[in-house]
């Protein structure tokens, strides 16, 4: 006799109201949109935000001011007091101010419209960053980069462990080959071009849906009493009352991560970031920081809204993008038989 089982049991939810916690720009006025909105993933009730987390996605946006920035909050007064880090390293107020050290709270410093205007910290990656250190994977040098990959992974999802279903995936995407170029990215690559081991992962086809769309990116974490910091899986947005992505997959440890640079997946996760840049933020005349392409230097502009939108996209598409693909911007999976995919699923 067929033994019929039941449905698979949905994945355990936590309904709670999503709430999202702002990060503030301290010399613009409290009626504009905020600088960062981040989901609160953290907790038990998934009500707060990692401290370390929202003070290094504060610091990219701004141009990597990892030894001045600091989070505040306005007390009722309107004086702002500086935040440390709570004890269990979640931030959990609604509203908190991203302010600079040896500048006037008054003075509008400069934001970063986008990740092609941001520039890779070379030799200066911050705290809990650096302390990373990821297994060198052995050469596969009459291999291909992307079967070098799927063989260095062991043909399994880096975050699930599944089998089935792996793609394999760029890192820093495809499409930011231009940004790649820009910053010489290459000195951290055996192959030194954007589509290397070093800049590729395998996952499975759903999580790197996830991942293409800023939903889960990679974050450095400490946990307590640990010795030093380790890559896990963070859930930077998820719309709705089920929780069911935080629940899943954040803070998740990885399989075995070997061979990726530590410096792609930092640089992947300022990308996540500024995907989650309040653009609306810029609806008025505000102090940004450019980068020009020419020169290869960043300057400080007053630029009108208008003005920053036609510049927010500094490069041209990168040749073997997927720009226009269903799969939408920065998306570059490969099947296990090495081919690109055109699905999502």
């Amino acid at each position: 006799m067929v033994q019929i089982r039941p449905p698979l049991p949905p994945p355990n939810t936590t309904r709670h109201i999503s709430k999202i916690i702002q990060f503030r720009h301290p010399a613009y006025p409290d009626d504009i949109p905020e600088l960062l909105g981040l989901n609160a993933v953290e907790g038990e009730d998934r009500d707060g935000v990692d401290y370390d987390t929202a003070l290094l996605s504060c610091c990219i946006i701004t141009g990597n001011k990892w030894r001045e920035g600091f989070i505040a909050r306005k007390d009722d007064q309107g004086a702002f007091r500086r935040v440390n880090r709570p004890y269990d390293g979640i931030l959990r107020a609604p509203v908190y101010y991203f302010c600079l050290e040896k500048m006037e709270l008054s003075e509008k410093y400069p934001v970063v419209p986008s990740f092609d205007h941001w520039r890779f910290p070379h030799g200066d990656i911050p705290l809990p960053w650096s302390e990373i250190s990821i297994p060198t994977g052995a050469r596969r040098q009459l291999l291909g980069p992307r079967m070098a990959a799927m063989s260095r992974d062991g043909s399994c999802c880096k975050v699930t462990g599944c089998a089935k279903g792996i793609e394999v995936v760029h890192v820093v995407p495809v499409d930011a080959g231009h940004w790649f170029n820009s910053n010489d990215m290459k000195r951290y690559c055996q192959r030194k071009s954007i589509d290397n081991e070093n800049n590729l992962i395998t996952l499975r086809r759903d999580i790197r849906h996830l991942f293409n769309h800023g939903e889960l990116t990679f974050v450095a974490k400490k946990p307590d009493n640990a010795r030093c910091s380790q890559v896990v899986t963070h859930i930077l947005c998820e719309d709705g009352p089920r929780r069911e992505l935080a629940n899943l997959y954040h803070n998740r440890m990885l399989h075995d991560l070997r061979g990726v640079a530590v410096e792609m997946l930092f640089a992947r996760f300022a990308w996540a970031v500024f995907r989650g840049l309040n653009h609306r933020l810029f609806d008025s005349l505000f102090c940004v920081q450019v980068f020009d392409p020419k020169t290869k230097r960043s300057t400080t502009e007053r630029l009108s809204a208008a003005q920053i939108r036609a510049r927010m996209c500094l490069f041209e598409a990168y040749r073997g993008s997927d720009l226009g693909s269903p799969r939408g911007r920065g998306f570059s999976p490969v099947t296990h038989n090495g081919f690109d995919s055109d699905s999502e699923y």
